[in-house]
């Protein structure tokens, strides 16, 4: 247990305001507005940042990664992308950040690959920790997006059968039901096999 977090101690008065800055990012970032106004998105991207300054821990950077992540160009996904790579050096057994990381790569091109390796290992350490099953099925709804992407249709359809061993959610079989028809509708009769 790491002093900071132990009953009756006090956390140090920048990590208290670190958290703050999170907080408040999180409020700002985490709204029912679709897509994410531009404003409140600055804004949480600068309390965020000030987070990190006070106390570069893996969920600070982890918010960071997150906020950029959502302006959805080049630059900010490749800064994203940094940000996941620097929480995963602070906690390489988290899932998260390889999780973020996997989504940011998919989008940025060329980069699929990297993005694959990146699922693939937010998946196998959500279940050597026995994650929520909520979140191993968005991990190989992610997966699959990014082998059919990649146009590795057998892979992909190993990944659903895989995913489905993990969970018979309508949810999971909904997601996998869409990934098997997009593969149908991309690969030509001869392709199938």
């Amino acid at each position: 247990m790491k002093p900071s977090s132990r009953p009756g101690r006090r956390r140090p008065p920048n990590r208290k305001k670190a958290d703050d800055y999170r907080a408040e990012a999180f409020d700002l970032y985490f709204t029912e507005e679709v897509p994410a106004d531009e404003a409140k998105l600055r804004e949480a991207l600068i309390k965020a940042k000030r987070s990190v300054l006070l106390d570069p821990g893996y969920e600070n950077l982890t918010m960071i990664a997150s906020i950029l992540g959502e302006y959805d160009d080049a630059e900010s996904n490749r800064r994203a992308v940094e940000y996941c790579d620097r929480a995963i050096t602070l906690e390489p057994g988290n899932p998260d950040a390889y999780a973020s990381k996997a989504s940011l790569l998919s989008r940025i091109p060329g980069r699929l690959p990297e993005a694959e390796q990146a699922a693939r290992t937010s998946i196998a350490l959500s279940l050597v920790q026995n994650d929520s099953i909520d979140t191993i099925e968005l991990e190989f709804s992610s997966l699959v997006d990014i082998l059919i992407d990649q146009r590795k249709y057998t892979t992909a359809r190993a990944a659903i059968r895989l995913a489905l061993r993990h969970s018979q959610s309508e949810f999971l079989r909904s997601l996998l039901k869409q990934a098997s028809q997009r593969i149908k509708q991309e690969t030509r009769p001869s392709e199938r096999a």
